[in-house]
Parts: structure tokens; sequence; C-alpha cells
């Protein structure tokens, strides 16, 4: 369980760096990371 976190949580970072370098893809990438930190707290708090 903690490891697929830190991957998941590592994924998000490498998708970070790579769609920051694009202005349009920034605000996609947001609502991606609010659906993965609430998907990860659903998962947390069951």
């Amino acid at each position: 369980m903690t490891l697929s976190l830190i991957l998941s949580f590592i994924a998000t970072l490498t998708f970070s760096l790579i769609l920051s370098f694009n202005p349009v893809t920034q605000g996609t990438f947001i609502l991606l990371i609010a659906l993965t930190s609430t998907v990860i707290l659903l998962l947390i708090s069951s």
C-alpha cells in the first residue's frame, strides 16, 4: 500500500515536470493532481 502511494506520487511529479513546460496543459494537470490527491486520501481513510 505504501509502495503504491510512493510510486503514484513519483509518477505525479514526473508528469508535473513534463507538463510544466506547456502552459496550456497546466490547468489540466492541476485538475489531475486534485483528482489524484482525492483518490489517495480516500484510499488512506478506508
